[in-house]
């Protein structure tokens, strides 16, 4: 009698397994939720890309400025866009879908650890930091992360007078590139 139970336990068990792992025809949304999808899309999602793009255009600009003639107040905003540019990704990564994740969009701009040690040989480098350059670097190199660490240095207590032109065009190079 135990074997009989035994049998009977796997067999259902593999009937569950089988029968779970068959291919199922979606059905068809609901128009409550297609409603609530396509108000979360307008209302929230697409207004958060907004206002993202909206704050990196500002970012890149005040970079682009700060670069052609660095002073403590511009470095200042440079931070403050940051801040701002920052608190926006992180609320849109509750919209990490769509073109967002198929285009790869979040390991291209919000990827950590950096590597400083690749960071100052491309410092060092002779590489013209153009956007065909930047695309090709490793996630790790491009987007907030590198921007921050130029902005705000090892401490976050990086002074103006601290920058050289290498780190500026570089600065200017990523900024744009998390713009696009």
């Amino acid at each position: 009698m135990k074997s009989f139970f035994k049998s009977l336990f796997i067999a259902l068990f593999f009937v569950t397994i089988l029968t779970a792992c068959k291919e199922k025809t979606p059905e068809p949304i609901p128009d409550i939720t297609q409603a609530i999808l396509i108000d979360y899309s307008t209302n929230i999602c697409i207004h958060s890309y907004t206002e993202l793009a909206k704050a990196s255009d500002q970012l890149h600009a005040d970079i682009t400025t700060f670069s052609a003639s660095p002073t403590k107040a511009g470095l200042e905003k440079c931070q403050s866009d940051w801040k701002a540019t920052r608190a926006i990704w992180e609320q849109s990564e509750a919209c990490l879908f769509g073109p967002v994740s198929t285009n790869s969009i979040d390991p291209r701009i919000d990827t950590w650890p950096i590597d400083f040690n690749r960071l100052d040989s491309i410092l060092k480098s002779s590489a013209v930091f153009n956007q065909t350059y930047i695309e090709q670097l490793e996630e790790s190199l491009k987007g907030f992360h590198p921007i921050e660490y130029l902005l705000f240095g090892r401490g976050a207590n990086k002074q103006f007078s601290q920058f050289d032109n290498r780190q500026l065009e570089y600065l200017v190079a990523l900024s744009e590139n998390l713009k696009t």
